[in-house]
């Protein structure tokens, strides 16, 4: 049944360096839900479009805000310029168990 929601693949660099020395690890995630939202963001001039990712993880990982991810299997030893930024990790607990952990990206 799990599988039925959940069968995308994600692969993910967590940086275990600094902010200006980053040395990236790379993971791959499958049995994850992906969804996609279009959305709009504030500027100057008028509202931009802005594509934002949710990714529903079933099982808890090392993943933080500044992390890179891309859709689908990557072997690059560093981030692709294609991937996509990590800006929010939510983590999911149902009477005290894990749960889910979901990531906004």
């Amino acid at each position: 049944m799990l599988m039925a929601i959940a069968s995308d693949t994600i692969t993910v660099w967590h940086n275990t360096g600094t902010p200006k020395q980053a040395q990236w690890t790379r993971g791959i995630v499958s049995g994850c839900r992906i969804d996609w939202a279009v959305g709009y963001i504030p500027s100057g001039v008028g509202p931009v479009a802005q594509t934002s990712m949710k990714a529903y993880l079933f099982r808890r990982l090392d993943i933080a805000a500044g992390d890179r991810i891309v859709l689908g299997v990557d072997d690059s030893e560093t981030p692709p310029h294609t991937s996509i930024r990590v800006s929010t990790v939510a983590v999911w607990a149902d009477g005290g168990h894990f749960h889910h952990m979901e990531v906004s990206a």
